[in-house]
């Protein structure tokens, strides 16, 4: 679907290369055991992007980067991810920013579900 992206998998089940870190609001959110409170809503944001070889014709630009650093200037403690598969590029100005406010991380989403492709 062009201008549309859905996401048909659990987080669990996606490959992520690195290692991810929550900020401190995100660990306090969480409690103790690692189960968030029952009346909190941890302060965590996903991105996605770059999940087609090209972008969906549409390279990462000024508005994208704008989303990210609306959130970060809106809530600034909460941690925010940027999940992509295929990097925009270390010529592109927006998306070397946008890495700097964000966690990105890299995915292989499952493009498969048993025999029928995603």
């Amino acid at each position: 679907v062009r201008g549309g992206c859905g996401v048909h998998t659990s987080i669990h089940d996606l490959v992520v290369e690195g290692s991810l870190t929550l900020r401190a609001e995100t660990a306090r959110a969480m409690g103790s055991g690692g189960k968030y409170e029952r009346a909190s809503i941890p302060p965590i944001i996903h991105f996605v992007f770059g999940m087609a070889p090209d972008f969906g014709g549409k390279p990462f630009a000024l508005v994208h980067y704008l989303a990210v650093k609306s959130a970060r200037d809106i809530m600034p403690d909460a941690t925010i991810f940027l999940y992509y598969k295929h990097d925009a590029g270390a010529g592109n100005r927006w998306w070397a920013m946008a890495k700097q406010l964000c966690t990105p991380v890299r995915v292989d989403p499952v493009d498969t579900t048993g025999a029928w492709p995603i």
